[in-house]
């Protein structure tokens, strides 16, 4: 049975709690694009499965842990938005950041070519990070 893009995207979700990077490497297109703000440590365009392979790595420079819940989620033809609570481990101290975020994806044939993340608050979780 074929996945919704709704489906593939929270398959998504839940594989990542399990660090099962293969399997969520399988939902990405080879023509993945994914842009992340400018002003974060891990910002830039990331391409391929290999650029969101990358992308992990990065963000796990800054943090020590990483746990996302899905609060909502609305789909639109190839189109996904996920509404997300996101809760940074940071990395040297015992300290978590708490924030909010949205997920703009696009899909083409059940395969993601687009990941843009929207931060509630962009300016805070840079100081975070640099804390």
């Amino acid at each position: 049975m074929k996945l919704t893009n709704q489906q593939v995207i929270q398959s998504i979700y839940d594989t990542g709690k399990t660090d099962d990077f293969e399997t969520i490497l399988s939902f990405m297109d080879p023509d993945l694009v994914i842009q992340e703000a400018e002003s974060l440590p891990y910002g830039g365009t990331y391409h391929g499965p290999e650029g969101f392979h990358r992308l992990i790595a990065r963000v796990f420079e800054s943090v020590r842990s990483l746990h996302v819940e899905v609060e909502g989620m609305l789909a639109d033809g190839d189109q996904v938005i996920a509404m997300l609570r996101v809760k940074l481990g940071l990395k040297g101290s015992d300290r978590e950041f708490e924030t909010k975020v949205a997920e703009y994806w696009r899909l083409r044939d059940g395969k993601v070519i687009e990941l843009r993340p929207f931060y509630w608050d962009t300016a805070a979780l840079v100081s975070a990070l640099r804390s």
